[in-house]
């Protein structure tokens, strides 16, 4: 009843015309309702009606300080001169009054009753000299719907939950699509088959002495087959290997019995025995190979004959240096010539007197 009027603002006359004028050019979102309060210049209290012993007027304190004391006594002896009645028998006789309820009759035979909300609900009171006890009812109504908001959570986050399951159930129950017969999906049958049969094998294995043996026999041959293999294919890489030596040893040979066809080649054989004797001196007691024979052959005629024409190397380049120069060609043919004269060339003594006699003409 009194809701709307507390929720009105007073506006002294002086400050009347800023907040009209402020109210007109703002855009409020919402509604609001003021009074323009007039100064009073005499005392108004003979002005009252007369109201009715059991007025609501007459239960509201005014506080004494209030520079709209006059205003408010007034306009609430006016407004709500209403009859609180405690019987329903008083509120049909009177003209105009409140039951404890709520219900209120008005002028006009008009009646009215509000139950959006409560009542006694402390967080919607607007009157009153303290907020104390509506802050409290604010605080507890806050807390209150605070553990509301944490169990509509938990709610939604069930929900949530279960909505997911039902997602994947749904994708499950849209992959059934793609088999055609149950034996596809009948897994546990053949689950069921396996392990039988794994059962039965093993009390045979276990019953059967003679099938163990067999089976640890088994083990071992596959074992030495298994071995067997192995040393088969290192024997197969050697063989290959044995094989293409056996072919280059029969191409040289081929090609050895070729030169010793040939028609120059007595000649050459007196010149046998001589290379004998170098090949005892160059290799000693090594033992020369097919495969090493040109290795070889270069090595030791570097070493041999580098270390003893050196001296006659120097030889040379002193008369080179006296008169015309000789050629290299003919130094080695000389040198050929005195080993195959001497049927040796350790006798280097022997050899270089014949060289200084042939540069020189003396010993």
């Amino acid at each position: 009843l009194l809701r709307s009027f507390g929720l009105s603002l007073l506006v002294p006359d002086v400050h009347y015309a800023a907040v009209s004028e402020w109210v007109d050019r703002t855009q409020l979102k919402g509604r609001f309702v003021y009074f323009r309060v007039r100064p009073s210049k005499k005392d108004l209290r003979g002005e009252l009606p007369a109201l009715h012993p059991d007025s609501m007027a007459r239960k509201l304190a005014i506080r004494p300080d209030s520079p709209f004391y006059p205003w408010l006594e007034r306009e609430l002896a006016h407004r709500f001169d209403l009859a609180c009645c405690t019987s329903q028998d008083q509120f049909r006789r009177e003209a105009r009054a409140i039951t404890r309820a709520g219900q209120i009759k008005g002028t006009g035979e008009r009646h009215e009753k509000d139950d959006r909300h409560r009542i006694d609900d402390r967080s919607r009171f607007v009157l009153g000299w303290s907020n104390q006890a509506k802050i409290a009812a604010l605080e507890s109504k806050a807390k209150a719907l605070q553990v509301r908001l944490a169990d509509t959570g938990q709610c939604i986050a069930a929900l949530q939950k279960e909505q997911q399951q039902t997602r994947e159930r749904l994708q499950a129950l849209d992959k059934l699509e793609e088999y055609r017969d149950w034996t596809e999906l009948d897994w546990r049958s053949s689950a069921t088959e396996l392990a039988a049969l794994q059962d039965e094998k093993q009390r045979l294995e276990e019953a059967s002495d003679v099938l163990k043996a067999l089976a640890e026999q088994l083990g071992a041959l596959e074992a030495a087959l298994a071995d067997t293999a192995t040393r088969l294919k290192a024997r197969e890489t050697d063989q290959a290997r044995t094989l293409l030596k056996q072919e280059q040893a029969l191409a040289l040979r081929a090609s050895t019995q070729q030169r010793l066809d040939a028609p120059d080649f007595a000649a050459h054989a007196r010149h046998f025995a001589l290379i004998e004797g170098w090949r005892a001196v160059a290799l000693g007691e090594h033992t020369l190979s097919v495969e090493a024979c040109d290795g070889r052959e270069q090595d030791n005629f570097t070493d041999y004959f580098g270390r003893h024409l050196e001296p006659v190397l120097q030889v040379i380049d002193c008369r080179n240096q006296r008169g015309p120069s000789m050629p290299s060609q003919q130094v080695f043919r000389f040198v050929l010539f005195h080993a195959s004269r001497n049927g040796t060339t350790n006798n280097w003594q022997i050899f270089r007197c014949d060289v200084m006699q042939w540069l020189f003409g003396f010993s």
